[in-house]
Parts: C-alpha cells; structure tokens; sequence
C-alpha cells in the first residue's frame, strides 16, 4: 500500500439499508444451540404469557417489539386453547449451572424463555431478539416477516462480572446517553457498568454535603478553577449528575440487568476535588519540582478521611452495587514526600518507603467503605506498599500479570488490560486514538483470555471474577459519535469473551455472525460503529481494492477529496499513473456519516527550528522537522506571554497554505490558545498572518514565498503544558 493513500471508512445511521432476513448468528455465541426446521411466525394475536415472577419481562418484551411490528402483544397469565404464545418461565434447576442461566424453546406453535432467574429470562429475551430479522431493533414500525427459526438453546455465562468502564470526567455524557450504554450492554448480555464519575478534568456526582465539588469541580474553563482541557475550549465546560438523576439511571439499569459500579478517585487524580476544596491537599510542595497543580489528597490530613467518609456514605446510599471502585492509580506520591504532614507520618509510622504511605492512605479509605456497607475496588497499583482486606477487587489495567498475582494473593479480580480491553487505544495506526497500550483492532480483543492457561491454580482461577473493556475519553472530544465508533464492534467482541466457553469461540466464526448479521443489527439500533476499510494496493500502474467484507459499499475519488455516498462506486481495478490523488472509502450503508484516517503527506523543506522554551524529556524542538505527524515539541511548563517558537526555512518556501497544529496526536489536549501567527519573506520582517482557532490550529494562506514563521504567545496558556505539531505545508 503507497504510504501517501488515505484510506477511510465510514460510521452510518440514515433512511437506506439492505435487507437481512432471520438468522441463526447469535452474539455472544450461546453455549449450546440446535437449529430445527420450521419457524415461528409473529401476528397480532400472539401474547406474551407471564407468571407473577416474569411479568416485568413480559412487558419488557412487549416493550421492545411493539415499535418495529406496530402492535403490542398483550401480556396475560393464561391462554386460550391453540392460541400462539411465548411463555416466560422461572426454572430453578437451572441455578445449579448458574443464576443467569436460560433455556429457549422455539416451535412453529410457540415459544419457551426458561430462567434459572429473572436474569437468565432477561438474557432468554436478547437472544430471542437476535433470531429476529435485524428490523426489530428499529424504532419505527416497518413491514417484515416476523420469523424465528425453530431452535432448542441453553445458555449460560462464563463469567459472572461483565462490563464496560466508562471516563465521563475528560468529557461529559448526556443521561440520554448513559441510557443507551447500558441498552447496549444489555443487548450483549453486559451486566456492570463502571460509571468512572471523578477525575482531574471533573466532578461528576452531586454530593450534598459538599456542593462545591459540583459546582466548582464540576466545570472548567478560561474563568474555572480547572483549567480547559480535552478539546473542551474556550467555553464554560462540563457538568454533573444530580443523585436524583443517579437514581434514575440506576433504576434503569437495574430493570435491563445491569449494575452500576461507581468509581470515586483517590487519592491520585484529584485536581476538580482541590479545586473545590484546596485544603485537602498537602501543605508543602516544592515548587521548583513540581511545575502542575497538586492532585493527590494529603495522606497526612486527618480531615480529609472524615471528607471521604461523608462522601462515600452518599454514594453508597445511591449505588446497590457491593462494591464502591475508589481508582488509586498513577498517584504522584512525591507530593507526599515534600509534605510536612506526609513526612511526619512516614516517621511516625516508622515506614521506609512511601508507598506504605499510599497503603496506609488505601487501607483508611477500606474502612470508610466498608463503614458505608460495601466493598472496595480499585486499580491493580492499590496492592503496592502493603496488605489490603482480601474481600477487595483488584482491577487489573496494566497487565495481565498483576490480576495474575492478585488472584494468587486471594483477591478477586477482573481483568481488564489495556492491550485488549482499552477501547480507547486506535484501531489502525490511521486512526485516532491511545496507543500506549499497542492497537487494538477488534481481532486482537476478540483474543483475549482472562484465564490465562496454566497460569493460576484452579481455586485462584475461581477468584477471576471476569472481565471489563475500558473507554477513557481524553480523545472523544469530536467528532459527538466518536465514543460509540470506538465501543462497536469491540464490546461485541467483549461480550463473547465474556460470556462464551472459550473452547467454543474463533475468530473467524465470530466474524462471520459480525458480518451477516450483527452489523445491521447495531445498524437498526442507531449506533454509529466501525466498519474496516479496503485494502488497497498498486501494481504495474493498477489500484485494485479488496472489499472488507462481503457486500461492503466502497466509493473512491480521483482528486484528492474525501469520498461521499455520490462518489464513483469501486467495482473494477483502476489504471492511473497518479495514485497519490485517490481516496478510497468503505460505506456500510450508501450514506452519510463518516471519519477520515490519516493525511497525505506534507512536503517537509529544510528548516531549524528555534525557541525559548524549554522541552520536556524525550520531545525536544528539533522533532517539529522530522516530517513524522505522532512526534512534537512538547514544553516542560506552561507557556506565557512573550514565549515563541521560530522556524527558519534553508530556502524560501513557494506554497499554497501552511498549517500550525498544536494538541497532543489527534486529539485538543494541550493545545495554543492565545498566539499569532508571523510570517517573514526575508527572515528579519514579520507580519501577522494567522490567529488560532478553538482546536489550537491556524491556516496561513501563502501569496509570496516564505523564508520565516514565528509563533509568538500573547497570553499564558489555559493548559500547563504545550504539544506542537509539524508544520503541514501544501
């Protein structure tokens, strides 16, 4: 593939799409499943028989596939004589394999949900709605055939944890929003979502004990105790959830079977709290080493468990979930160590080193959350410095060898390692996300195992709870659709590692139900998910394009531009002696909709580059010529008034437009938000030519050759740190 192509792929929701008819490509895939002949039709006057166990499922039933039918089923306790029904059931021989355990029966006369619990009846229910044709999962009514083939199912879980962790601090989540996560969970037979509520960028929870954290804690921006960051701009940003609200979305979730685990960060991670609340931070900091704002909790400050005390008792009485998660990761302890009160509870305790203050810290806030009637979980970094209770849950994020160690050491565990689990590392390397965790395509999590083989003994393998995926969103800012582009077809994927033996999933079966059937049903469920894009090649002055999968839609230009649902359709090979000018884009739908991976080349002319800025480690200003767009300089403090960055060109530069781009890769985090652009024909003269725009980039247009570029900062920064990018000439 020529290094200069763009590829790109699409994300869709609109008014066209192709017909798909019942089939028999259930996700996650069931632990045992028989197709007979014949199917069950549905017609209005089928209904939906209930005991008083099951009624709440009836009607969920009900619920769910009145809008695409366009009638109700009723629901009723008895039935006439050789009336069509589906009968929902609680079997309780069934717990002995699992609570969540079901059984689906389907003949041409009806059809039987039996559940070890609600919950297996609930699950017996998703499944019946993937033997739909995909339309049911539409909102409006549609005209189809309301078939299900004739099957005899039994299914249960391999793991009993099954979840999502969603980062709603770096950017705020609609409640609508949180509503359609947890549809989405439970259509994938997901039952916990991770609510991470707190972070440095945000307070999210109200806490009427303590109203500042939301109303100070909860925003950011130019005028805000927090800074902008994120791609939030220039603009007032952020927001909260009122408890009233949590409840809502509780009760919500608990009706879809899903339990909402919330997470409260300590004590690292915890600038929106100080921001609120200065005094729960350490009294002393050497300024000269530590140039950002604190945001770790004073571990020395008797206070500040009384705090935590109030706060966590308000999250319990909200959340019936058993256990409160409370981070613990990535805690910068060196503010600890330049603390008078820190040091003098290192001394008093006789500890030696200061991760036994974190320990001490972690095992305070074990007892408050104990105190509050639940019990704790956090990051795989709380088992440093010491001994924890072994009723709490490690989370094991780094690796894999950490939830490893802790099932030995007798804790429970989910596992959840970024290189598989972190759906907000990229996807390709042409697409925008994390990658310090590797990518992670859809294939690579679809391989994850969290039981290891021959890693744990039996009894520990016991302790693996299960499994979570991950979502950190400092790179969801834009565009809106883009957390679901990064969950789907991922959490599908999850979903079976989650749920199926892992002696009955490959890859390629996997794939295939994802391709025939699972895409359209994600399609009718309005969410905007991945497709792969075409593998394009160029041989002997030929393109040719290999589809992604099988009827895929790929369109293509010929002079640079984006591809549109107008655009010429990719049927044949392509003879051109300019390659370089065609793009190439796969549709899932001929539709709008759609996100661009990668940039054409920029043409990278001699240059130095000059400033009186210092850099951090390892991101130095001679990057900004290397030509490579994931490098840049990167300040080691916050620019202010008066700093520059010049850049001087060997020979003068004809061309069309240059671009200044600042923020970390693909992403608005530390971005320029107060400068000029300077240009100079002789090296010596500058003009303003270029302000920067809310994203922290600038377009200069070139009419005369260009010998010199200054970038001159008018104000201080609204982030602690500057990342700038390559120029991008044309």
């Amino acid at each position: 593939m020529l290094k200069n192509f763009i590829i790109l792929f699409v994300v869709c929701i609109c008014c066209a799409k192709m017909p798909v008819s019942a089939s028999v490509d259930i996700i996650p895939r069931p632990v045992k499943l028989i197709v007979q002949d014949g199917n069950f039709s549905f017609n209005e006057k089928c209904v939906i028989v209930v005991t008083s166990e099951t009624r709440v499922d009836g009607d969920h039933l009900a619920d769910y596939l009145s809008p695409a039918m366009g009638f109700r089923l009723s629901v009723v306790e008895k039935v006439r004589k050789g009336q069509k029904a589906v009968y929902l059931s609680i079997d309780r021989k069934l717990a002995k394999i699992s609570d969540e355990a079901y059984r689906l029966e389907v003949t041409e006369q009806d059809i039987r949900i039996q559940g070890a619990t609600t919950k297996g009846v609930f699950y017996g229910i998703q499944s019946l709605l993937q033997l739909l044709p995909a339309d049911i999962y539409r909102k409006n009514t549609c005209e189809a055939n309301w078939l299900v083939p004739c099957v005899e199912m039994e299914d249960y879980p391999r793991f009993s944890w099954r979840g999502l962790s969603l980062d709603v601090s770096r950017q705020f989540y609609s409640l609508d929003f949180i509503k359609s996560c947890i549809d989405w969970l439970a259509m994938h037979k997901l039952n916990v979502f991770h609510w991470h509520l707190t972070d440095d960028e945000g307070w999210r929870i109200e806490i009427k004990k303590y109203p500042e954290l939301t109303s100070v804690g909860g925003w950011r921006g130019p005028k805000e105790k927090v800074l902008p960051s994120f791609g939030s701009g220039y603009c007032r940003y952020g927001g909260y959830y009122t408890q009233d609200q949590v409840r809502e979305v509780v009760k919500y979730a608990a009706e879809r079977q899903v339990m909402i685990m919330p997470e409260i960060e300590v004590p690292g991670h915890s600038r929106a709290v100080a921001a609120a609340y200065p005094s729960i931070l350490c009294d002393y900091i050497d300024t000269l080493k530590h140039k950002n704002p604190q945001n770790s909790w004073c571990a020395g400050n008797e206070h500040n468990y009384e705090m935590l005390g109030d706060i966590l008792k308000e999250v319990a009485a909200l959340f019936p979930c058993p256990y409160i998660h409370i981070g613990g990761d990535e805690v910068d302890m060196s503010y600890w160590e330049n603390c008078r009160r820190c040091t003098q509870l290192k001394k008093q305790s006789g500890f030696q080193k200061t991760e036994e203050i974190q320990n001490y810290f972690i095992r305070r806030v074990e007892k408050l959350v104990e105190a509050a009637g639940k019990k704790m979980g956090g990051w795989c970094e709380i088992m440093y410095g010491g001994e924890l209770e072994k009723g709490t849950a490690i989370f094991s994020w780094i690796d894999t060898k950490h939830g490893i160690d802790a099932a030995r050491r007798g804790f429970p565990v989910v596992m959840m390692p970024g290189e598989y689990c972190y759906f907000d590392m990229g996807q390709t390397s042409l697409e925008r996300g994390h990658w310090w965790a590797g990518l992670v395509p859809t294939e690579k999590a679809y391989s994850f195992n969290p039981l290891i083989p021959d890693s744990l003994k039996l009894e520990e393998r016991k302790l693996v709870m299960g499994v979570e995926g991950g979502i950190w969103s400092e790179m969801l800012d834009r565009p809106a659709w883009y957390c679901e582009y990064q969950m789907f077809p991922r959490l599908c994927a999850l979903a079976e590692v989650a749920w199926t033996p892992q002696e009955q999933r490959e890859w390629g079966d996997f794939r295939h139900r994802l391709e025939k059937s699972h895409y359209m049903r994600l399609y009718e469920s309005g969410i905007r998910f991945r497709v792969p894009f075409p593998e394009v090649k160029y041989h002997t002055e030929v393109l040719s394009a290999v589809l992604p999968y099988e009827n895929a839609v790929v369109r293509y230009t010929s002079d640079g531009s984006e591809p549109t649902c107008f655009s010429s359709l990719y049927t044949n090979a392509i003879s051109t002696a300019t390659p370089e000018r065609y793009r190439f884009r796969t549709f899932f739908t001929p539709n709008w909709g759609s996100i661009s991976v990668g940039v054409e080349k920029s043409q990278v002319p001699a240059m130095s580059v000059s400033t009186n800025i210092s850099a951090a480690s390892g991101c130095q200003p001679e990057l900004l010529t290397d030509g490579n767009d994931k490098t840049c300089f990167r300040s080691d403090r916050r620019v202010v008034d008066g700093d520059y960055v010049l850049f001087e060109f060997k020979e003068p530069l004809n061309c069309r437009k240059i671009t200044v781009k600042s923020g970390m890769y693909q992403t608005t985090r530390y971005i320029i938000s107060h400068g000029l652009v300077e240009l100079s024909m002789d090296g010596k003269r500058f003009i303003k030519s270029g302000v920067f725009d809310m994203n922290g980039d600038s377009e200069i247009p070139c009419t005369v050759p260009v010998k010199a570029l200054r970038i001159t900062f008018t104000e201080s920064q609204f982030e602690e740190r500057l990342n700038l990018k390559d120029l991008f000439i044309e």
